[in-house]
């Protein structure tokens, strides 16, 4: 698994970054989860969450396990993703 973020997963469940936004203030994660680009960003892995809480409410709110949405915020998935690209660029 190489996928930075939850987008995909956002999109199969048919939520929109509202209903992200709205989730996270419900279930008190600390955080600015009114102001859009912050949700825009966790939910495209630009940021990594500094609450673990995040990571338990996103996997329960996407059923999924929480192992799949750890892997999609750590470091070494950047290292994966950036290992492929080289690769396919050395022939």
């Amino acid at each position: 698994m190489n996928q930075k973020g939850v987008r995909d997963l956002m999109d199969s469940n048919r939520y929109t970054y509202k209903h992200i936004s709205e989730e996270l203030e419900k279930n008190g994660v600390p955080g600015n989860w009114d102001i859009y680009m912050n949700v825009y960003n966790l939910i495209n892995g630009r940021i990594t969450p500094k609450d673990c809480y995040i990571y338990i409410l996103m996997s329960e709110l996407f059923h999924v396990d929480i192992k799949t949405i750890l892997m999609r915020y750590s470091s070494a998935t950047s290292k994966v993703n950036e290992t492929a690209q080289v690769n396919e660029l050395d022939w």
